[in-house]
């Protein structure tokens, strides 16, 4: 980053904190995945950059509300950023360079209990084979952890869904995370649920059984699978407390209790 250059988005408090408040509007639709075609409320119509390459499922419907950044002078292609979206009332994080600021923010500030005392945070750290962690760290005794964070942006009947689309990124990461624990350290999947109307959350299983199993298995290893809400405005993002994660879609859509 040049000197003196604002970022988009810095950590403030338990979340982060826009450089700018986000400006409303109207989303028109997306093209290329990357493309976001934007009606300003002022009637402007702007193209904004789409930080979300996935299915994006519920949350991109032509018509909804939307928020972006306005990113001018700061060396970016586009001049707009798109950030939020409102689906079902709710509105959702879906860029997603942010959900692990907000992670970070949110151990760094001790909101998530089971994650507290760590050493230094540092990102995008190499493990296993050829694998990079989002945050790696060390608890008290030394021993090295390994955080994951998966943004969550589908919700149905209350209950936030992973993955929306088919990732064998995601089934291949759990793997990777339960041969950590194998190997003596302390590994963490965290659900970034970045919408408020969740109260728990469930893998995908009719939609990615590949991903369900990992899950499970993972868990059965060692590994530690934790999620929470997101809250946010037009200035912040950030992290608004814990959810439960139940092991089967179809629990979850019966209310079975979680164990997260």
């Amino acid at each position: 980053m040049a000197s003196g250059v604002i970022p988009p988005a810095r950590i403030d408090g338990d979340g982060i904190r826009y450089a700018a408040p986000l400006v409303d509007g109207t989303f028109l639709g997306r093209r290329k995945r990357f493309f976001a075609d934007v009606r300003l409320d002022d009637g402007t119509e702007v193209v904004a950059h789409c930080a979300n390459t996935g299915a994006m499922t519920g949350t991109s419907t032509p018509g909804a509300r939307c928020r972006v950044l306005d990113v001018r002078g700061r060396g970016r292609s586009l001049d707009w950023s798109l950030e939020q979206m409102e689906a079902d009332g709710a509105w959702t994080l879906i860029h997603t360079g942010r959900p692990n600021r907000v992670v970070e923010a949110a151990i760094a500030a001790g909101r998530i209990p089971e994650l507290a005392g760590l050493g230094p945070l540092r990102r995008e750290r190499p493990y296993g084979d050829g694998h990079r962690i989002d945050l790696a760290s060390e608890d008290a005794s030394g021993r090295r952890v390994l955080v994951e964070v998966k943004n969550v942006t589908w919700v149905q009947g209350g209950v936030a869904r992973f993955p929306d689309a088919v990732s064998v990124r995601a089934t291949r990461h759990l793997h990777a995370l339960a041969d950590a624990v194998a190997a003596g350290d302390r590994a963490v999947a965290v659900l970034h649920v970045a919408r408020g109307d969740a109260d728990r959350v469930a893998p995908a299983d009719d939609l990615d059984p590949a991903f369900g199993d990992a899950l499970r298995a993972a868990r059965a290893a060692g590994v530690e699978v934790l999620a929470g809400r997101v809250a946010m405005d037009r200035q912040r993002a950030w992290w608004a407390g814990p959810l439960p994660v139940v092991d089967r879609l179809a629990d979850a859509l019966t209310g079975a209790s979680g164990r997260g």
